[in-house]
């Protein structure tokens, strides 16, 4: 399977964000038919996660499936947690993809957020 990600100079971009420092913004409406971005990953055995909780990068990795941990390349580490997301990851996990998919139109100028516990009914 060949790999299409989407640039991400296009629909989006990473800038200041008020919530956490830096987020990821649309730099155009983006419609429920647009996949905002294609992630690859860095893979990394689970008892890494040890290891990465002593660093900087201990709030930018995944827990990933198969004892893995993941760290996502593109912006796939910057986007911001919500409640009340207006985009959702999606894991392919059978090509180590992080993709981001709107789950509502998301007006040019929005900060892309996602629920980071996967259900966008927890709180």
């Amino acid at each position: 399977m060949k790999i299409q990600p989407i640039t991400p100079s296009k629909l989006i971009e990473l800038r200041k964000s008020e919530l956490h420092g830096k987020g990821v913004f649309a730099n155009e409406n983006i419609t429920l038919d647009d996949t905002i971005e294609t992630c690859p990953l860095i893979l990394l055995p689970e008892i890494e996660t040890e290891l990465i909780k002593q660093t900087n990068l201990f709030n930018y990795y995944f827990e990933w499936g198969n004892n893995h941990i993941a760290i996502a390349g593109g912006y796939g580490s910057f986007y911001n947690h919500s409640y009340m997301p207006n985009a959702m990851f999606v894991k392919d996990m059978r090509n180590s993809l992080l993709i981001i998919k709107p789950l509502i139109t998301i007006p040019k100028g929005t900060e892309i957020l996602v629920n980071y516990l996967g259900d966008t009914t927890s709180k």
